[in-house]
């Protein structure tokens, strides 16, 4: 939906995946679907929203990156990426 421009569904469809992951306990995933709504609504115009979802997003990955075990958590390539974009798009705001 992102690729189309479909963003008013794609922000649906994600505000709804973020209620069932943090549900869930998934933290990734929630991290993952912060980081993407951020992107929706980027391109949709709406940069001081999208703020506040990249910042969640570096939120939850620095609550992840500080558990036992979980110290090179940023070394996975996908990860460093979402959260270096995130910390790229709040400092511009």
């Amino acid at each position: 939906m992102i690729a189309s421009k479909d963003y008013a569904h794609a922000r649906q469809e994600l505000e709804r995946d973020t209620t069932q992951s943090e549900k869930l306990g998934l933290k990734l995933v929630s991290a993952r679907i912060h980081y993407l709504l951020g992107d929706v609504l980027s391109q949709a115009g709406n940069s001081s929203e999208a703020s506040g979802h990249y910042q969640q997003a570096i939120t939850i990955l620095d609550g992840l990156k500080v558990e036992a075990g979980a110290e090179h958590l940023l070394d996975r390539p996908d990860l460093h990426s979402m959260y270096s974009e995130s910390q790229r798009r709040t400092s511009k705001s």
